[in-house]
C-alpha cells in the first residue's frame, strides 16, 4: 500500500495481494496515468509560447537581435544567431520567470514609441525594443498579464512620481533615489545611453574645502541653462 504522507512514495509488502487488492491496484495506476497525463498537460500549457515576435534587446553597449517568445511562465529572449550582432556572442538565449516580474513600463527607442522595460523583484531591469508601437504595446500587455504586473503607461508614471515626491518630502525616500525614480518615470533608462538617467548640477563651487549650504553663492544660477552660465559661453 501506498504509505508516507508528505515524503517520498513508496510501495509496502506487508501483507498478501488478494483479487480485491488487485483491482484497487488497477485503480490505482490508472488514477496515476491520469494524473501523469493532467501533469504534463499542465506542464505543456505553462511552457506554450503563447505569442512570439522579432524584438532586440537594448543594453549599454550594444544591441542584440532576436525574438521575444511570451509564455503563461516565463518570457524568453533568443537570439538570432544568423545576425551580425550575435556572431560574437555566446549567450544564446535569456529567460525570465513571469513570477520575477513586477512592472511593465511603456518606453521610447531612437525617439519612437516602440519599446518596453520589465522590471523585476531583485531590482533588475531588461530593455526590448521592436518594429512598431502596435507590436510593442501588444507585447507588453501579454507580459503584464501573464506576470500579473504593473503596467507603468504615462498616467501610472505620473501617479508613482506624485507618490515618490511625497515619500521623499517626509524624508522616508533618499534624494539619489528620488532623483533615480523621477528619471525611470521620465521614461530614462540604464540600458540606452540617449536615455541615460540624468541629475541637476546645482552647486557651483568645487574649490572651497568646505560650503555652507545656507549660503546663496555657492549654487549656481537656476534661471539659466548650463550652457549660458558665464558670459562667454552666454554670448
Amino acid at each position: 500500500r501506498l504509505v508516507g504522507m508528505g515524503q517520498q512514495w513508496k510501495m509496502t509488502s506487508d501483507r498478501e495481494f488478494n483479487d480485491g487488492d488487485d483491482e484497487q491496484s488497477a485503480i490505482t495506476d490508472e488514477l496515476a496515468e491520469k494524473l501523469a497525463i493532467d501533469k504534463e498537460n499542465e506542464m505543456h500549457n505553462s511552457t506554450k509560447v503563447l505569442f512570439s515576435t522579432p524584438a532586440t534587446l537594448v543594453t549599454l553597449t550594444r544591441t542584440i537581435v532576436g525574438k521575444l517568445d511570451i509564455s503563461r511562465d516565463a518570457v524568453v529572449f533568443v537570439v538570432d544567431r544568423s545576425q551580425e550582432s550575435a556572431k560574437d556572442h555566446r549567450k544564446r538565449f535569456w529567460r525570465w520567470s513571469v513570477e520575477d516580474i513586477v512592472e511593465v513600463h511603456h518606453m521610447r527607442y531612437r525617439l519612437q514609441h516602440k519599446a518596453f522595460e520589465i522590471h523585476c523583484s531583485d531590482h533588475t531591469s531588461t530593455f526590448f525594443a521592436f518594429s512598431t508601437k502596435k507590436i510593442a504595446r501588444f507585447a507588453a500587455a501579454r507580459v503584464t498579464a501573464m506576470a500579473n504586473a504593473v503596467l507603468m503607461n504615462r498616467r501610472a508614471k505620473a501617479e508613482a512620481a506624485e507618490r515618490s515626491k511625497e515619500l521623499w518630502k517626509r524624508r522616508e525616500l533618499g534624494t539619489f533615489d528620488y532623483l533615480m525614480a523621477l528619471n525611470t518615470y521620465a521614461g530614462r533608462t540604464l540600458h540606452d545611453l540617449s536615455q541615460y538617467p540624468v541629475f541637476p548640477w546645482v552647486l557651483k563651487d568645487y574649490t572651497s574645502d568646505t560650503i555652507d549650504l545656507n549660503d546663496p553663492t555657492v549654487y549656481r544660477d537656476l534661471s539659466r541653462p548650463v550652457g549660458a552660465l558665464n558670459p562667454e559661453r552666454l554670448q
